[in-house]
């Protein structure tokens, strides 16, 4: 058994596809069929039911904890090597609501703290980070939930409130209303799987306002432009509206009783190992009060 075997039967127990992982290793299906078959004789075990979805049994996905754990391993290992030439690259994923507001502001600061470190930044759905940084393809993630996931080190990077927002030219715009004024205005807001959504269903369900909705997005920019025209209000994050409102075009409607908030992390694996500059840099973005000091430069 190789390096490289482990690297395919991660790559396949990740995607749960063998022509998806091929295409990811840039191989023929089958040779991942074959080292499939090779370490499925080599142990006596098998490692995936094959179907018309594959899956793993229960070895297969013992099998996959203890390849992440080498294969993170040895990135590690080739880490602290580059370390010791004076050059750190730690591989950053931001979800999206932090891309589209603070993270360049913070990559900025930080190039400039930490110049021996280098920060290639992914932007994606917090989903997709937690998948990639399970795989090992980054290295740390800001993502908007706790993941809940004992393989995963999080780490509370600051909490964001949550408020309903207009257009500066809305009726509401800046004013102090109840539940039943709401109730008279049409909402714009995100499809029903969404974090986001769920909090305002259950505020709309415990203060019996029921609101008509004038559409339903799934992209935060996409809420916001149709905010702007005046299709309706928002409940969103502050973060989210932070440039918007600096401009003075979107305005916060206050009501009474809303104190939620969405809470953002830092996660990466238990297994990764950090090397000096990286643990500094994990110490100071997670220190009281950094983040929140680019959020109140409004």
């Amino acid at each position: 058994m190789t390096i490289r075997d482990l690297q395919i039967i991660a790559a396949v127990g990740h995607s749960l596809n063998m022509s998806k992982a091929a295409n990811d290793l840039l191989i023929s299906q089958s040779s991942v069929s074959q080292v499939i078959m090779t370490i499925e004789k080599e142990f006596q075990v098998k490692l995936f039911i094959r179907g018309k979805n594959l899956k793993l049994t229960s070895n297969g996905q013992r099998f996959l904890e203890h390849a992440n754990i080498i294969l993170g391993d040895i990135e590690n290992l080739k880490r602290n090597m580059e370390a010791l030439k004076g050059r750190s690259v730690l591989r950053l994923g931001s979800c999206v609501m932090i891309a589209q507001t603070i993270i360049y502001q913070i990559l900025e600061e930080m190039q400039n703290i930490f110049p021996s470190l280098e920060i290639p930044l992914e932007v994606a759905d917090t989903a997709d980070l937690l998948k990639d940084l399970r795989k090992g393809v980054i290295d740390v993630a800001i993502i908007h939930r706790n993941p809940k996931d004992k393989s995963l080190i999080c780490r509370l990077l600051f909490n964001d409130a949550m408020s309903f927002v207009c257009s500066a030219s809305h009726p509401l715009a800046g004013k102090h209303i109840s539940w039943d004024v709401l109730e008279k205005y049409k909402l714009v807001t995100y499809d029903n799987g969404s974090y986001t959504r769920k909090i305002l269903d259950h505020l709309l369900a415990v203060h019996h306002c029921n609101p008509a909705f004038n559409g339903i997005y799934y992209y935060p920019a996409d809420i916001k432009t149709a905010v702007l025209h005046n299709r309706g209000i928002a409940f969103l994050t502050d973060i989210c509206t932070r440039n918007e409102r600096k401009q003075g075009l979107l305005s916060r409607i206050k009501i009474d009783d809303i104190k939620y908030y969405k809470s953002f992390y830092l996660v990466y694996r238990k297994n990764f190992m950090l090397d000096e500059t990286m643990t500094k840099w994990v110490k100071f973005i997670c220190q009281s009060g950094y983040i929140e000091h680019f959020l109140n430069e409004e």
